[in-house]
């Protein structure tokens, strides 16, 4: 992540980099459920998929973050990715995989 976890100068990125992602969703819930490969908890938001090209997703947020994910400041969100991989790739036989989480506290 690089930017700001400030609302007030709306400026966020999130980059995700796996070597054989093909393509990948930003998705943000409201608390830990504590354990597991999901991270995340309670209310979710999914904020877009990207295009993984070369291993690489990226997305950016240089608006009001305020009216895409309702956070205000003092709101605590926890942030993943669920990204596709080809066949064969994961080694339990599944088509995804996930980022690990990061926890993100919104200031004024």
């Amino acid at each position: 992540m690089t930017g700001t976890n400030s609302v007030a100068a709306n400026y966020l990125n999130f980059f995700c980099h796996s070597d054989a992602m093909t393509s990948a969703l930003l998705f943000m819930g409201s608390n830990d459920p504590g354990g597991g490969r999901l991270c995340l908890g309670g209310q979710f938001t999914r904020l877009r998929i990207e295009n993984g090209s070369g291993g690489l997703a990226q997305w950016y947020w240089h608006q009001d973050l305020q009216s895409i994910g309702g956070w205000g400041a003092g709101d605590t969100v926890l942030c993943q990715v669920w990204y596709r991989v080809p066949a064969g790739w994961n080694a339990c036989g599944a088509q995804f995989n996930l980022s690990n989480a990061l926890r993100i506290t919104f200031e004024l």
